[in-house]
């Protein structure tokens, strides 16, 4: 026996997926704002974004740094990147 509605029970589900994205965002940018240099990873959940669309991003300028294979991207080159090529 169900003693909510569905539309109830969609709307409490939508709150809650909502919440869990905020506040996963919110972790992840916690992690990464001492952090001057991203993974290719940690610079997609940085920019939620995938990891094929900062792929993409770095054919079209974007700087990637390799040390002895280690691949990175600086933080703040992410940042002005992103706001250079914004779309409104």
């Amino acid at each position: 026996m169900n003693i909510l509605s569905e539309e109830f029970e969609t709307g409490i589900r939508t709150v809650v997926r909502m919440q869990f994205k905020e506040s996963f965002a919110e972790l992840l940018k916690h992690e990464t704002v001492d952090k001057q240099w991203l993974s290719l990873d940690s610079a997609a959940n940085y920019a939620d974004c995938s990891y094929n669309t900062i792929k993409k991003w770095i054919r079209m300028g974007l700087n990637l740094y390799q040390i002895d294979g280690t691949k990175r991207i600086k933080k703040d080159e992410l940042d002005e990147f992103i706001e250079n090529h914004l779309v409104v």
